[in-house]
């Protein structure tokens, strides 16, 4: 359909489906309207009829004549309502007389016996009087025979005394009082199917106008496809569609620019991979000189050219060899792609027993199958399968076919066997299978690729270029015949090679493995020169005390190198072979200061060991270098985002490797230095809230004296220790102590004193007594810590002062009156190392208005920056000076004396505390 149909079709149907259905809308709504107004109208006279006929009736007094000649007159006035649908009208009297009983005092209206009425001799039937007493005041009825709806309103006039007597009937035609509605809605339906006829039209001659520059377009892109690109649209205006045209042509233009960049870019690209392909083989050719020399310097070194070597150094030698074969077997596959893509490579055929040419794949293959535990077995019989073609290639579609299916399989067997095909020109369909992990269906085509694997991810199990298959599909090709494969994963993969069968005179086995690889023997020290080197990597003695590095990588070499290189800068090296065995070493207690992990490993990545590490451990917990030959900006993102701290990328520089890692050893064993420190704050915490529970928390009050304390430890935590009670005579008790030391030690003994206080509150009316069995307690805890202490009695009915002490200073007494000093002191040694050690006693008595402070030595051995102690002089000058100020301030300002004099930013030495006691 063209477009023009469709936008006269799409402008006709949203004229239907809006004018049309909001008209009917409107139309509809007016209908229920006028039902609505017309109903209330009725119900209105109907009340009105059935009050003015009961009016009318007791007006006269009973008289039925008058009565109805009366109700004709209120009849006149519903003869408007004819002209709005009114078909019938009237009055009926209600009375318990039998012939009185529904009497027509009026009516209006004719064919009321078939608008639903039964008047008879003026009367309407019993069943319908009863319908209309039992009804409701509005009703749809409809004709018996057919001839419309009505609207019934009905009303009934009640005597004062609730009696019902008069019955007021208004009915209308549904048909009649809407009739005016239905010629309007014809109307507009009229109307619409008019309006949709003219758009119609008008919409024809405008989708012409329209269309006939879309078409224009539409055969320009036709052109255009069948390769027209000079083709231009001839579309002319300044509207849309001009524009559109414009547009259009100057695309054109484009797409001819761009096609013919593309194919001169082709050109280029071709003539490019030319020059890649002779570059790779030149490559390749120049790079078989230096690895023939390293592997021949080193093997000569492993026979002991250069004299006899360690075991360590053997094993080094073994795996340069390893590496270097390996180097060789890659530049040979290289070389050979590239003389596949050239049509370079020539076959040399000649008759080639299959059998023998299996036997030789086999030896070559036994060392790593029998590593592996895998039985292989050639069911070809020697002479039953002559294949025409080149002896060496054939040998390298076999060993690449027989190596892919040992490095495949894990467990189970392979076998090589042959069927003939084909008469007119025979085939030998050679087939190798093994049990081994199979290759996925959507991966069976690439496989046969350069440069793909099964498995591309970066966890596959197995190493490789992916050239194998590739050459051995071009070598079978070229020789005439086809490769095919069948595989189920995780069962196994079977190879089916068709060749050409030679027709003559087949040679001897022993013929053919005379000339293959210089003999069987030959064969032999070939394969064992191509097995791999299992012995575990060397480590390096006497080394470790930099920090302890677990390596993780999939190849033995790189991990040797690994161990060359961090053990010689004082490393201890751990080495595992796969992310599983990293992640059992760790989950058993393996604490390595870093880990550097390599990213493509079989089975688990780098990125997912890494990520199960940062599970358990953060950043600086363990900090992980990814190590690996992918340096992609996706793969450097993606280790970052797993939880690695870095990212080194192979081959890389010994300096630079040893600088990341000694930089992040670094780096751990800060935040371990930062945990220890968090935990000792969380210790100093846990002390803190220890000597808060230990230290009053409220001052006792005792009449007649004024108690201030100033508390300060020099850390979060302090050892000096002060306490109150009350004796029953009313006597204070006051004790003031400084165990040696800082800090939390000094806190715990201070925990040790309070709760020696609190246990031996029933020597506390003797003070030497007192201090006698806190010394004894303590002596069993406190690991030698001495505790100087002083405790005292205070009366403050009398002032007398009993005092004992324990090495402690003395303590001052001053008269704030005259500002004389007496001192409160009797000398004896510390608590806490000898356990029968006695203290003696002093008594004396304080003047009313004397002042005791009781101190710790944290004030007077304040020093300022020139060393200088604030001492016992500078003390008892402040002491006096402070006399007139309340005991909290006078402690205050002590305090500050003390701290400024000892410099600005400077803070005490040792823990502070002052206790005032005015008397």
């Amino acid at each position: 359909m063209s477009i023009r149909y469709k936008l006269i079709i799409v402008i006709s149907a949203v004229i239907l489906l809006t004018a049309l259905p909001i008209s009917l809308f409107l139309i509809s709504r007016q209908e229920r309207e006028d039902l609505r107004d017309i109903i209330a109208r009725g119900e209105a006279m109907s009340k009105i009829l059935s009050q003015s006929a009961m009016n009318i009736v007791l007006m006269n007094e009973g008289n039925i004549i008058s009565s109805r000649i009366d109700g004709k007159e209120i009849m006149e006035i519903l003869k408007p309502y004819v002209e709005q649908g009114m078909v019938y009208a009237d009055t009926v009297l209600l009375s318990s007389s039998r012939d009185l009983n529904g009497t027509v005092l009026a009516s209006l209206g004719k064919g009321a016996v078939s608008r639903g009425t039964s008047v008879k001799e003026g009367k309407i039937s019993t069943k319908e009087l009863a319908e209309l007493l039992s009804g409701t005041a509005y009703r749809e009825i409809t004709d018996p025979h057919g001839a419309g709806r009505y609207l019934e309103m009905v009303s009934i006039a009640k005597l004062p005394e609730g009696t019902p007597f008069t019955i007021g009937r208004i009915i209308f035609s549904r048909e009649d009082v809407l009739a005016p509605l239905r010629e309007i809605r014809t109307t507009v339906v009229m109307i619409i199917i008019a309006l949709v006829l003219f758009v119609a039209a008008v919409g024809f001659v405008f989708a012409t106008y329209i269309s006939r520059p879309i078409e224009k377009l539409i055969s320009g892109v036709e052109k255009i496809e069948a390769g027209e690109l000079r083709h231009e649209v001839d579309i002319t205006g300044t509207d849309e569609l001009g524009r559109l045209g414009i547009s259009f042509n100057r695309m054109a233009k484009i797409l001819d620019m761009k096609i013919s960049e593309l194919e001169s870019m082709n050109r280029r690209l071709t003539h490019l991979d030319a020059i890649k392909d002779e570059f790779l083989a030149n490559t390749s050719h120049e790079l078989r000189t230096p690895i023939n020399g390293i592997v021949g310097i080193a093997e000569s070194l492993l026979e002991g050219a250069a004299g006899k070597l360690g075991e360590a150094a053997l094993h080094n030698l073994s795996m340069i060899v390893k590496s270097g074969r390996r180097l060789t077997s890659l530049v040979n596959d290289i070389l050979d792609l590239s003389r596949l893509k050239n049509h370079d490579i020539e076959l040399v055929r000649k008759p080639v027993d299959l059998h023998a040419v299996v036997q030789v794949a086999l030896l070559i293959v036994a060392p790593q199958s029998k590593l592996k535990g895998i039985a292989v077995e050639n069911l070809i019989r020697s002479g039953d399968y002559i294949i025409n073609g080149d002896e060496d290639r054939l040998q390298q579609i076999l060993l690449n076919l027989v190596d892919n299916a040992v490095k495949f399989t894990d467990h189970g067997s392979i076998t090589i066997s042959a069927t003939a095909s084909g008469n007119d020109s025979p085939i030998a369909v050679l087939m190798v299978k093994d049990t081994g992990i199979g290759i996925p269906a959507n991966r069976r085509e690439a496989v046969f690729d350069s440069f793909v694997q099964a498995d591309g991810t970066i966890a596959r199990r197995f190493g490789g270029t992916g050239l194998g298959l590739s050459i051995t599909k071009k070598l079978v090709e070229l020789h005439g015949g086809t490769i095919t494969l069948e595989s189920e994963q995780g069962k196994g993969t079977t190879f089916r090679v068709a060749l050409p069968i030679f027709e003559g005179d087949a040679p001897t086995e022993e013929g053919y493995m005379s000339g293959c690889f210089g003999g069987e023997a030959a064969a032999k020290d070939y394969a064992i020169s191509l097995a791999p080197v299992t012995p575990p990597v060397t480590p390096i003695e006497g080394r470790g005390a930099m920090g302890l590095i677990l390596v993780v990588d999939d190849e033995l070499v790189n991990l040797q190198v690994m161990i060359n290189h961090l053990g010689l800068a004082g490393y201890e090296v751990r080495v595992v072979k796969s992310g599983r065995d990293a992640l059992e070493l760790l989950d058993g207690g393996l604490a390595p200061d870093l880990v550097l992990l390599d990213i493509m490993m079989p089975v688990m990545t780098g990125f997912e060991v890494c990520r199960r590490i940062r599970q358990t451990k953060s950043l600086h917990e363990l900090p992980v270098i990814m190590l690996t030959a992918k340096n992609s900006p996706l793969d450097i993102v993606t280790g970052f985002e797993t939880g690695a701290n870095d990212y080194i990328s192979k081959p890389f520089d010994r300096q630079e490797l040893l600088a990341r890692v000694n930089s992040f050893v670094e780096l751990k064993k800060s935040a371990e230095k930062k945990r220890k420190l968090i935990e000792y704050q969380k210790e100093l915490s846990v002390a803190r809230e220890i000597q808060s529970s230990i230290l009053p928390t409220s001052f006792p009050r005792v009449p007649g004296i004024d108690i201030a304390v100033k508390y300060q430890p020099i850390n979060a935590v302090g050892g000096d220790f002060y306490d109150f009670h009350i004796l029953e005579d009313g006597r204070l008790g006051v004790i003031i102590a400084d165990v040696a030391g800082h800090g939390m030690p000094a806190s715990l003994i201070g925990a040790m004193l309070k709760i020696a206080f609190s246990m031996n509150n029933r020597h506390a009316g003797r003070p030497e007594e007192f201090l006698s069995s806190i010394n004894r307690e303590l002596c069993k805890h406190s690991n030698n810590h001495f505790i100087t202490a002083n405790y005292l009695l205070l009366d403050p009915a009398t002032g007398g002062i009993v005092s004992s002490n324990a090495g402690h200073w003395h303590l001052p007494l001053l008269n704030r009156k005259t500002g004389d000093i007496r001192f409160i002191y009797n000398r004896s040694r510390p608590m806490g190392i000898y356990p029968n050690l006695g203290f003696s006693r002093f008594e004396t008595t304080a003047e009313p208005g004397s002042r005791l402070l009781l101190f710790t030595d944290g004030i007077i051995e304040a020093r300022n920056a020139a060393g200088e102690l604030f001492g016992e002089k500078r003390f008892h000058t402040v002491l006096k000076d402070t006399r007139a100020l309340p005991p909290d301030d006078c402690v205050a300002a002590i305090a500050a004396t003390a701290d400024e004099w000892s410099g600005l930013g400077r803070s005490f030495d040792d823990d502070v505390c002052l206790i005032c006691l005015d008397i």
